[in-house]
């Protein structure tokens, strides 16, 4: 099995280093944007639309990046519209949250939204 590895060129099983080496140019414009998109930039996909009668629209989904709060103003890059929206609160498993981040599976209420503006797979961002 060695010499086939080695054929090919394949690392071996206990020379971690070649295995996991992460390269990284910091003067890359992806690895900035990667960086960027990752550490401070809301990020959240759409997967579920709800109507809460007396308070407002509900999306639901896991937020991909970032953080967010209630009250904070975030941009939907949707399909049918693209409009800004307030978030009147954050629910997490049947508890109310005042923030969330990456990571979370939440509802977020978007105050002054209707359900027809929304569809699943539309971003929301901040």
């Amino acid at each position: 099995m060695s010499f086939i590895k080695k054929l090919f060129g394949l690392p071996d099983e206990n020379d971690f280093d070649s295995m996991y080496k992460v390269q990284y140019d910091e003067n890359s414009p992806d690895s900035v944007a990667y960086i960027t998109a990752n550490e401070g930039n809301f990020m959240f996909t759409v997967q579920d639309i709800f109507t809460v009668k007396g308070r407002g629209t509900v999306v639901t989904g896991v937020i991909e990046s970032g953080t967010i709060h209630t009250g904070d103003t975030v941009t939907l890059n949707g399909k049918r519209k693209s409009a800004a929206f307030t978030i009147g609160g954050i629910e997490s498993f049947r508890k109310l949250l005042d923030s969330a981040s990456m990571g979370d599976n939440v509802g977020l209420l978007l105050l002054g939204a209707e359900k027809d503006d929304i569809c699943k797979g539309d971003k929301l961002f901040m």
